[in-house]
Order: structure tokens, then sequence, then C-alpha cells
């Protein structure tokens, strides 16, 4: 039974080496590498997103005149070309 299990792992610890040099890597460590890597640049990708989802801070707003002024568009007359 422990010759079987042997055979197994080895079996599996070369399935693992073949698609990492399959996936272009060294080594284990190298793929690992990589992956932690991407995981970071992923969460640095989404903090960014999120700061630029926030409003503005309150120093750089725009005064309330400027936000609440009517578009071009609608001062036209109704039977105005546009």
């Amino acid at each position: 039974m422990r010759l079987l299990a042997r055979e197994k792992d080895q079996g599996s610890r070369a399935g693992v080496r073949k698609l990492v040099t399959d996936l272009g890597f060294q080594d284990a460590a190298a793929l690992s590498a990589w992956v932690e890597a991407q995981r970071t640049a992923e969460q640095a990708a989404l903090i960014e997103v999120e700061r630029r989802e926030q409003p503005p801070l309150s120093g750089s707003r725009l005064p309330p005149s400027a936000s609440s002024r009517p578009s071009p568009a609608s001062t036209r007359p109704s039977g105005t070309p546009h």
C-alpha cells in the first residue's frame, strides 16, 4: 500500500512540474511569484478604481452655481433647430 501511495505522490509531483514548465516557468516558486504579482497588481487596480469613484474632497468642489446651471441645449426655445 505504501508503494502505491509513493507512486501516486511521484506522479502528482511530475504532473505539477509538467504544468509549471508548460506554462513557461522554471519552477513552482517562479509560478507562485508571478501569481502573487498578478494579485497585487489587481488589488492596486481595484484601489485605484475605488479612489476615482469617491466624491471629490470638499476643497475641490465646484461652486453651487456652476453645478446648477442649465446646459445650453436646455435653454433653446423648443422650435429652434439644433
